[in-house]
């Protein structure tokens, strides 16, 4: 199989939560792999294009040439959002080969686009994820945690000068929490925590992506509405954090 990944499709997925980006993962790889792997209910496009499920919500738009036997990721995102974003960027079939490309959605490129660099093109993220997924298909060996990886090495490399990278220095986690639930408007995050323990009196930081997007103390801790001073690894617990109203479900909190 050939296989290729847009970056509208890297583009898209980096702005899912962490937990969406995970099964986002799992599912790229059940359909490079299998291309009709269970659960994934490939369907056709009025528009052009296929799209595959990842979850009741979420949703993958994909070019794929059976004849060809080439498939090409696009873009990801919530349902809506994923079928309005492919009828705004329709493919169509090109006569003789059948293979397909994207109409343009916005202004034209220009005629002579400029040339790219040789030291960028070696740093393009498509080279390294289309030699890893071709190995995949063609030995079956390499692991989803593999890829995972694959996949964030390769953008690490494709970062822009001044985008911020994952902070490698930050101090040691005593413990953390995933968000599932969110409560008063966002104010307090329903948590269960996943390692170690979160003691009230902790700093804490807010990660999404692998990346600490926030710094910050804990305003409220509470254990079935009763406030306490730590909660262990295995139990659930209510967290306060006025300071950013801007938590997710799926994001990590870590206390140190």
């Amino acid at each position: 199989m050939h296989f290729r990944i847009d970056d509208t499709f890297l583009d898209s997925l980096a702005r899912l939560a962490n937990d969406e980006q995970k099964a986002v993962k799992t599912s790229v790889f059940d359909l490079v792999s299998k291309r009709r792997g269970r659960g994934l209910r490939l369907k056709k496009l009025r528009d052009g294009g296929w799209s595959a499920r990842v979850n009741h919500d979420m949703r993958i738009i994909a070019d794929w040439n059976e004849r060809e036997n080439h498939l090409r990721l696009r873009y990801v995102g919530h349902h809506d959002e994923a079928y309005q974003w492919a009828k705004r960027h329709k493919t169509k079939t090109r006569a003789g080969n059948n293979a397909t490309e994207e109409t343009k959605a916005t202004q034209p490129a220009p005629e002579t686009a400029p040339p790219v660099p040789a030291t960028q093109q070696k740093k393009s993220i498509r080279f390294g994820l289309l030699a890893f997924a071709e190995k995949t298909v063609d030995t079956c060996l390499a692991s989803l945690s593999a890829l995972r990886s694959a996949i964030a090495n390769a953008r690490n490399g494709q970062r822009e000068p001044g985008e911020p990278f994952p902070d490698k220095n930050r101090l040691a986690a005593k413990g953390a929490a995933e968000v599932r639930e969110l409560y008063y408007n966002g104010k307090v995050a329903g948590c269960y925590v996943l390692e170690g323990k979160i003691a009230c009196e902790d700093q804490i930081r807010i990660i999404r992506g692998g990346m600490a997007i926030h710094k910050g103390k804990i305003d409220s801790l509470k254990h079935f509405r009763e406030n306490v001073q730590e909660v262990k690894k295995g139990y659930e617990c209510g967290i306060g954090v006025r300071s950013y109203p801007n938590i997710r479900v799926g994001d990590r909190i870590e206390s140190y």
